[in-house]
């Protein structure tokens, strides 16, 4: 079976003027805005950086499925320091000029099919370091997640009971 992952494309994003103001997307840019594969082969997901990364350039990777909202899967340095608790199957690769950002997803599954994205947050001062300079919705996801998290969840529990036949 064929799997699709789809990477974000921030000029869409532009041009629906999503972006709060103060938003980059000219840091980060997918490879490839969409990737497929089979089952149980290797997935690389890879993005470009506008500079090179170093150790101050934080880079996070989310998913997102339909209807959903993006879970926070990794994070590292822009040296390759792993910033987060590891995940089951994802790796990430610093490609060794530090321009490129690479999420690998071994054994890939049906149920790795989403939209994938990656933020960085420069943490070194800028002229403006105020300004979140960001691939495709960083404080959007940020404030997406901050959200979700704090939406509540009704369970409704149905209770079966038996009922007479009417005759």
């Amino acid at each position: 079976m064929e799997i699709s992952f789809l990477l974000s494309l921030c000029f869409i994003v532009k041009k629906t003027n999503f972006l709060p103001l103060g938003i980059s997307c000219e840091e980060l840019s997918p490879v490839n805005n969409e990737e497929s594969s089979l089952e149980d082969n290797t997935v690389i997901l890879s993005y470009t950086y506008s500079k090179q990364a170093d150790g101050s350039d934080n880079f996070f990777w989310y998913r997102q499925y339909p209807g959903k909202p993006p879970e926070f899967l990794i994070s590292h340095s822009g040296t390759g320091k792993l910033l987060s608790d590891s995940v089951s199957r994802l790796s990430f690769k610093v490609r060794e000029d530090k321009t490129r950002m690479h999420l690998q997803i071994s054994s890939a599954a049906v149920t790795d099919s989403a939209v994938y994205y990656c933020a960085v947050k420069p943490t070194r001062a800028t002229s403006s370091s105020r300004r979140c300079t960001t691939s495709a919705l960083c404080s959007t996801i940020l404030s997406i997640i901050t959200a979700a998290v704090k939406r509540t969840t009704l369970t409704l529990n149905v209770e079966h009971q038996l009922v007479s036949p009417v005759h």
